[in-house]
């Protein structure tokens, strides 16, 4: 449980250039309408800064806390990662109710060096990390390494390519075990 990801009203996708980020929109929705404290969840559709901050304001005037037992959900895609501190500032002067979450999108396969080059340091709470990709190869150990050393909180895998497969919440102390009776298995032989 995350309680910064459970509570969220909005969830910013952001990731490079077909890292996934659509279709893992598509699977976080359907993840969230099978819900049942959720009543509705909205996918917002901008190509700019300014039209995903326009749809996100349009949205949360349009929701009501009328219902204490449903919530309204929305879930944007930010197509360039540099735009994720201005629409957090904007949303959140015109909103400043609303709680966020940023799911960071990053493929399956890419180098320890290119992790390292390409993201940033996690630095807020409400920021987590989904691997999208994974029924074309492994997560690796550089992976797992690289996002560790960013500081990156691993809350979705995600694989398939089909909204209605592949997302689960990542289950770190039965990866932790996996790597370590691996390593125990390697001395061993």
């Amino acid at each position: 449980k995350c309680p910064h990801f459970e509570n969220s009203d909005v969830f910013l996708i952001i990731g490079s250039p077909f890292s996934g980020k659509s279709v893992f929109a598509k699977k976080l929705m359907r993840f969230l309408k099978s819900k049942e404290e959720v009543k509705d969840c909205t996918n917002l559709e901008g190509n700019t800064l300014r039209e995903i901050v326009s749809q996100v304001t349009s949205w949360a005037t349009k929701t009501t806390d009328n219902e204490k037992t449903s919530r309204k959900l929305a879930i944007a895609e930010l197509s360039n990662i540099a735009d994720v501190e201005k629409a957090l500032i904007s949303i959140n002067q015109k909103n400043p109710k609303l709680k966020i979450c940023i799911i960071n999108v990053c493929e399956v396969g890419k180098s320890y060096q290119f992790i390292k080059r390409n993201f940033s340091k996690r630095a807020l709470d409400n920021e987590y990390l989904a691997v999208t990709k994974l029924d074309l190869c492994d997560l690796s150990l550089s992976e797992i390494s690289a996002f560790v050393e960013l500081n990156h909180k691993c809350l979705f895998f995600s694989g398939m390519e089909t909204e209605t497969e592949g997302l689960f919440f990542a289950q770190v102390d039965k990866v932790k075990s996996h790597l370590v009776q691996n390593i125990e298995n390697e001395k061993a032989s």
